[in-house]
């Protein structure tokens, strides 16, 4: 692991993702960089004479870009002894403010492995042919990609070779053949059990009214089987909801009991609860008055 360091011109160039990850928890910040020795269990004086010679090298680097003794990524030479090539706001000063995050290394993309034709076949490396029943679709397929690929390919990937190896499946081993686009099967009547369609349904009793709930309520929920959150002056509970969150259940835990609007309104549309969620609202936040008023 290593901290991601950025000054205040750094974090000026991509505020958005600082407040982001700040809202994530994953990102603090420091008044200054004798702040940041202290959380780091160093002496200032070894954080300031790094950021003095991280300066010279940046300052070689663009008065002569090509001229250092070290390779650089992706191509030329650089006088930092990482590799690094390009800087920008390098000027660090102890004084400064800081926003830090610690960064660790994870698997992010698979970039293939199993060689695939275009059913989604996998292929044998000694016989060069397809191996009977077994398939690959998603990052686990090889020689779809270049050497680079947009960050968005792994669902792409895996509808497209889903549906091909579902295709492929169905004709060679249970002999289904017929295929159905997707207007036609909108189209198509739905089938309904006489019993059910006959039932009749007992209505809904009606929710109970209630004033709204105050946020010292709200940080009572703060688990995977109890979680409420704050979300534009509403009151959510989103415990059922946790596993079909595509971002993941930890980005909903981290605001467990909490108000998440500031973080939540970053990234989201304004009509996204009413579409996929409507269910999880309770109701508004109050106050403590408006809830002692509620009626019994």
């Amino acid at each position: 692991s290593f901290r991601l360091v950025l000054n205040t011109a750094s974090a000026n160039e991509i505020r958005w993702h600082v407040e982001h990850y700040k809202g994530r928890g994953v990102m603090k910040d420091f008044d200054s960089a004798y702040d940041l020795a202290k959380e780091m269990g160093i002496p200032a004086s070894t954080l300031e004479q790094t950021f003095k010679d991280y300066k010279e090298v940046a300052s070689k680097q663009e008065a002569n870009p090509d001229g250092g003794e070290y390779d650089a990524y992706p191509t030329g030479k650089t006088f930092d002894k990482f590799g690094k090539k390009f800087f920008t706001n390098y000027d660090f000063k102890m004084d400064d403010h800081y926003s830090v995050a610690i960064v660790t290394p994870l698997v992010h993309y698979c970039m293939g492995g199993l060689k695939i034709d275009t059913a989604g076949r996998v292929i044998s490396k000694e016989t060069k042919k397809p191996i009977r029943g077994l398939y690959a679709a998603g990052e686990v397929m090889g020689g779809v990609h270049g050497n680079n690929r947009l960050g968005g390919n792994s669902l792409l990937d895996c509808v497209v070779f889903g549906r091909l190896t579902a295709d492929d499946a169905c004709e060679g081993l249970l002999g289904l053949k017929k295929s159905v686009s997707l207007p036609a099967l909108a189209k198509a009547p739905a089938s309904v059990p006489k019993k059910v369609a006959q039932a009749k349904v007992a209505a809904a009793p009606a929710a109970p009214v209630v004033h709204g709930y105050t946020k010292e309520e709200v940080a009572k929920h703060t688990t995977e089987s109890d979680c409420w959150v704050i979300i534009n002056g509403q009151v959510l509970n989103v415990t059922n909801f946790l596993p079909e969150h595509p971002g993941g259940k930890l980005a909903i835990m981290t605001f467990a009991g909490k108000d998440a609007s500031k973080e939540f309104n970053m990234i989201h549309p304004s009509d996204v609860i009413e579409k996929y969620a409507p269910d999880c609202v309770l109701g508004p936040v109050v106050d403590k008055a408006t809830a002692a008023a509620a009626p019994v």
